[in-house]
């Protein structure tokens, strides 16, 4: 697996956008039942994992990422209940099953949707749930100037 190097400090300086989305999906979350384990896959510096993690009560949480960079950060997060691995979204599966998977923002990076859904729907504990945001800005103003450009002749 290739790791992929993304910039802490960029990724940082973005952190109100990314932490909206992230709590209405977390908001979401139907927390009746305990959530004891969880998997935060594309968990960046960590931050959002951590404070998932306090707010829901988990018990243990791994956060999983490509970029050591990313995981670096996350690190001087760790602490009891909380570990970082460095992993590829696209492949991951848990064997034990976990209470709660969740994914902001990383899902669009990797392909075939289908089969990485089906497996991390597969390594959910009886009863778990699975959160998932995929941004929806195809149609952004950004993205709109960006394929125009690209289609100039």
């Amino acid at each position: 697996m290739a790791s992929v190097d993304w910039d802490p400090g960029q990724y940082g300086r973005f952190r109100a956008e990314r932490a909206r989305p992230f709590w209405d999906l977390a908001a979401l979350i139907d927390v009746t039942a305990p959530v004891r384990s969880a998997v935060d896959l594309g968990c960046g510096t960590g931050e959002l994992t951590v404070a998932l993690a306090r707010r829901l009560g988990v018990e243990r949480i791994t956060g999983i990422d490509r970029s050591p960079a990313m995981l670096a950060e996350a690190e001087r997060r760790r602490g009891p209940g909380v570990d970082f691995v460095e992993g590829d979204i696209a492949s991951w599966a848990s064997s034990t099953g976990v209470d709660l998977v969740v994914s902001n923002a990383a899902l669009h990076w990797v392909g075939d949707h289908r089969a990485v859904l089906a497996r991390w729907i597969g390594s959910l504990a009886p009863g778990g749930r699975i959160a998932v945001q995929v941004p929806a800005n195809a149609d952004h103003q950004s993205h709109a100037a960006a394929r125009d450009v690209a289609h100039r002749e």
